[in-house]
């Protein structure tokens, strides 16, 4: 009797047949899951901002104003009663997703000099309803936006030397800004662009072009660029509160904007009626400067970074000089500041000299 032998359950191509579509299941499984998680903390995500908001307002309604602080995992407490309006501000998932980077994951609150105005920073790692995937801000009106802003937050612009945080130094493209008076300005010198030979003049060209003291770029990353005037103006011929090399929604302040700082911080009872445009280089503005430099109580931060002019690199450490976007025939104006001195100073110069630029919000 013949015995035909029996012929396996799967033959080997088969079973790795059944293999690959075993994998192409659970790799679509996970895919799924993944998406899944990611919905799910962004929705959470929204949902906290939105509950955030609330007892922002709550507190805003019995306090007068939002809090200076808010911190996620600690409760937020009425400042003047003992009215807890949340028992815990909600902290964000703790994932980042989609284009949010571990820097704008966490909710980051900022206030208003004046208290009436908050931006609370999230990030989605896609749309949720109408609100879109990317960094978010949420404030007194609105849950959804582009990235916030408020005075005394960081901007991001090239050659800024500052974490997001603005806590410490790096080269992560962030600048300081603070509030003085009605004014918002940055709080350090600009770096932007390449650097030049000291012995070049900068040409109106495609490329930015900043002086570093002594030719070393170490010195930019301490007290910024010193730019020749028409570079810094980017060689228009509008004169008065130009963006120039400034970020978007930033000038080169005007002589004017300049005075009304100075005018903000003198003592009219130490010098009385000093700070007067007309009387060009007397200008004395009492212990203006002093409140200007760095560890001053202005928070301008005015760093004594020297200047150029002809080549020669001078005065770094104990003079600091910083355009204005105004002219007087040839020459522009421009304030200076001394580390020995309490007076802000206030001169022209040729326009070819090297100085540092601060920016001043539109």
């Amino acid at each position: 009797m013949k015995i035909t032998p029996k012929k396996p359950a799967f033959t080997l191509t088969e079973l790795l047949i059944a293999i690959a579509i075993i994998a192409v299941i659970v790799s679509l499984a996970v895919v799924a899951y993944n998406s899944s998680m990611v919905q799910g903390r962004d929705h959470q995500r929204v949902s906290d901002i939105t509950q955030i908001q609330i007892a922002l307002e709550q507190y805003h309604r019995d306090e007068g104003f939002y809090p200076d602080v808010l911190t996620p995992g600690e409760p937020l407490i009425g400042s003047t009663s003992s009215t807890t309006y949340m028992s815990l501000v909600p902290l964000a998932p703790s994932v980042p997703d989609g284009d949010c980077s571990s820097a704008t994951n966490n909710f980051n609150y900022t206030i208003s000099a004046d208290g009436e105005t908050y931006g609370l920073r999230y990030c989605l790692g896609g749309k949720v309803n109408q609100v879109a995937a990317g960094v978010n801000c949420a404030d007194q009106s609105k849950i959804s936006g582009g990235d916030c802003f408020v005075c005394g937050d960081t901007i991001a612009y090239e050659g800024g030397l500052y974490d997001i945080a603005g806590t410490s130094t790096s080269t992560d493209g962030y600048y300081r800004t603070v509030q003085i008076g009605s004014q918002c300005w940055l709080k350090d010198n600009l770096n932007v662009g390449a650097r030049i030979d000291g012995g070049d003049n900068a040409t109106d060209n495609s490329i930015t072009e900043k002086y570093c003291y002594d030719n070393d770029d170490s010195n930019c990353a301490i007290y910024g660029g010193l730019y020749q005037w028409t570079e810094a103006m980017q060689y228009s011929t509008t004169t008065e509160s130009i963006r120039g090399i400034c970020p978007e929604n930033w000038h080169i302040p005007s002589d004017a904007e300049q005075n009304s700082l100075d005018q903000y911080l003198w003592d009219p009872s130490i010098s009385p009626n000093t700070c007067d445009p007309a009387r060009d280089n007397a200008w004395d503005c009492s212990d203006a400067g002093t409140k200007m430099q760095v560890g001053g109580s202005s928070g301008f931060d005015g760093l004594m970074g020297g200047y150029r002019f002809t080549g020669i690199f001078t005065t770094k450490g104990t003079w600091g000089y910083f355009w204005s976007s105004s002219v007087d025939g040839s020459q522009a104006w421009f304030r200076y500041l001394n580390n020995g001195g309490a007076p802000v100073g206030r001169n022209n110069n040729w326009q070819t000299a090297g100085y540092s630029v601060r920016c001043v919000q539109d």
